[in-house]
């Protein structure tokens, strides 16, 4: 089978709860069903490690280990499962998905450090940093967040947000 395979980089996958991860599998199987020719994979990626169900032919479990060889394994591993053609990447930003404290440094190295082999790679920014007072966790990680967000969109083809304050 020879197709354009786009995979989608999440934090986790259903049946785990997982915003995110449901909106990326609902946009996957729309992307498949008005694109003949496009079939999505996904990566569960997310610094908490997660079950679910076995490998199969389009889902990679690399949750609790992601750095960016396993990371671009997993996205190769897909790719010449399914003998695609041509292979991009859609990152499904949310950073305290992807790290405890929400810079997900790994991932900005990752989009840096692409593979040949995907010729796009697509941020979708479901949220970018952490905001609130200085008593409060998130203000005093919220530099490195901007940091990271701004590394990852300057290493993405092409970045989306559905939130006005994020554009």
């Amino acid at each position: 089978m020879s197709a354009e395979l786009v995979v989608h980089v999440v934090p986790q996958l259903p049946p785990n709860v997982s915003g995110v991860g449901d909106y990326a599998t609902l946009v996957g199987r729309r992307m498949e069903e008005i694109n003949e020719g496009v079939v999505c994979g996904y990566v569960a990626a997310g610094h908490n490690a997660v079950d679910l169900p076995a490998d199969d032919k389009v889902i990679r479990n690399i949750s609790g280990r992601c750095d960016t060889q396993t990371l671009w394994s997993a996205v190769g591993n897909i790719a010449h499962e399914l003998e695609a053609e041509t292979t991009s990447v859609v990152l499904h930003y949310s950073g305290y998905g992807f790290e405890r404290n929400g810079c997900p440094t790994g991932l900005a190295l990752a989009l840096q450090n692409r593979p040949n082999f995907v010729v796009n790679a697509v941020t979708y920014f479901h949220e970018l940093y952490a905001t609130g007072w200085p008593w409060q966790r998130g203000f005093w990680y919220s530099p490195q967040q901007r940091q990271t967000a701004s590394v990852i969109a300057r290493f993405s083809d092409e970045i989306l947000t559905n939130r006005e304050r994020s554009a």
